[in-house]
């Protein structure tokens, strides 16, 4: 484990040696030389933006911020960096990367190491017996791309440590769940943020908040037996996260198992905005025109990823109807030919206009509930109870959604209506459904894991 965020040591890769100090949270950098402080350096230096900065530490150890703006001030720099990573070898590449504790405990569940079986309390006597599964019975092995990356992704449970002598706080300790990825070749040390967002946002996902704490995180390298041996430790800036307050509120290890290569890559998909999950416990209860607007956005992100045939396959009667109107429109424009030069202009405008508009947001929805409906019968059921409403008041619950997200594009900022909160609620619950059904997860645990987080 990491002894301290708090380090000072030298900066050497810039344009001249710097003396850095970093407190946690803010790192500082002024020049080593007294001679090399001149009072117009702050004309000469430009600000940089660096993915890794590497240095050295007064105790000899490399050092690595991650995510550096370095802003000038004065002769020196000043930055908030992601966090670092801290090197025990003089070594610019790793082989593994271990998250310990935190989410993965609540996700890979700890109490599955005892062997129940083999068990035993007796209350009469005051005689029991906790025997522990063994490594084999309690590790999971899965084929991943982490990053474009071939790894191996081991999930697995910590035995507790067996003290030796009895002293105040004496516990027989506890076991610690782990994530490790052990990576087909070497991976630079410059990559290891990007290969942590691809965890990170997996537990947000399966957390639905954003505030998850990570653990322990290591960084390893294969010995010629093939052994892990540590090499590095991090620190990562992690402001406001929080551990767990429900164990229930997660979905687990036993929802997506097998599942878990797919769904990686699917929430790490670049094109699909995952930012309706909110920040918090408490954010997530309320309801603001931003998260409605963002929320509208990951919806519609999600259904292009997962259907992107809709589109043609919308209504028959909807592009009739719309034919008719361009139809219309086309014999008008005809009639003002050489009459009104004006009125063929805005006759050509909403053409423009109804020619795009061909699937929105609105029969996105509707397309949702005709495709996933059977999943949500119970969900809906609690949501109307909610709100006090009844089933016949949401037939025209589509159009209400998708009419709301553009009364707020342009400013309308009436109150929310019950239907409202009833569409955003089962908006967020179709992107999880989307996005698990796309990664092959079966009904029945999409249905419990609604449940669980939503």
């Amino acid at each position: 484990m990491l002894k301290s965020k708090i380090q000072t040591g030298y900066i050497s890769e810039l344009e001249k040696v710097y003396i850095f100090t970093y407190d946690g949270e803010l790192l500082q950098l002024v020049p080593k030389e007294k001679n090399e402080i001149k009072p117009y350096d702050f004309l000469n230096n430009s600000n940089k933006n660096l993915e890794i900065l590497e240095g050295e530490t007064q105790a000899g150890n490399k050092i690595f911020f991650l995510n550096c703006r370095l802003l000038v001030r004065e002769s020196g720099y000043i930055a908030r960096p992601a966090g670092f990573i801290l090197c025990d070898h003089d070594l610019d590449m790793f082989d593994t990367i271990t998250f310990k504790s935190g989410i993965i405990d609540f996700f890979y569940r700890t109490n599955q190491i005892i062997d129940e079986k083999e068990s035993y309390c007796n209350y009469q006597s005051g005689e029991s017996m906790v025997k522990l599964k063994g490594f084999a019975d309690t590790t999971e092995h899965y084929d991943v791309f982490i990053a474009e990356k071939k790894a191996d992704l081991c999930l697995s449970i910590t035995q507790p440590g067996l003290p030796l002598d009895f002293t105040i706080g004496y516990s027989l300790g506890r076991p610690k769940s782990t994530l490790m990825l052990t990576f087909e070749n070497p991976v630079s040390i410059s990559e290891f943020r990007s290969i942590y967002l691809w965890i990170y946002n997996l537990m947000i996902f399966l957390n639905f908040r954003r505030d998850v704490f990570m653990g322990e995180i290591t960084l390893g390298r294969l010995t010629d037996d093939k052994r892990n041996e540590k090499i590095a430790d991090t620190y990562i800036l992690e402001k406001n996260k929080a551990e767990i307050e429900n164990v229930d509120r997660i979905i687990g290890y036993v929802f997506i198992e097998e599942k878990i290569d797919q769904l990686l890559k699917i929430v790490n998909k670049p094109e699909l905005n995952l930012l309706f999950i909110p920040k918090n416990c408490k954010e997530g209860k309320y309801l603001t025109p931003e998260k409605y607007m963002i929320c509208c956005t990951s919806f519609e992100s999600v259904f292009n990823f997962v259907f992107p045939n809709a589109r043609t396959e919308y209504s028959q009667v909807a592009n009739e109807v719309k034919q008719e109107f361009l139809d219309y429109i086309s014999d008008r424009d005809e009639a003002y030919k050489g009459k009104s030069k004006k009125k063929r202009q805005e006759f050509q405008k909403y053409a423009d206009m109804i020619t795009f508009l061909d699937f929105g947001l609105g029969e996105k929805f509707s397309y949702c509930e005709k495709e996933y409906g059977c999943l949500i019968t119970e969900y809906k059921k609690q949501l109307l109870l909610a709100q006090n409403m009844k089933e016949e008041q949401l037939d025209e619950m589509a159009y209400a959604f998708g009419k709301k997200r553009n009364m707020l594009m342009h400013n309308s900022l009436e109150p929310f209506e019950s239907v409202h909160v009833v569409a955003y609620s089962l908006a967020r619950v179709f992107i999880y459904i989307m996005i698990m059904k796309k990664a092959g997860i079966c009904d029945q645990m999409i249905i419990q894991a609604i449940d669980k987080v939503l």
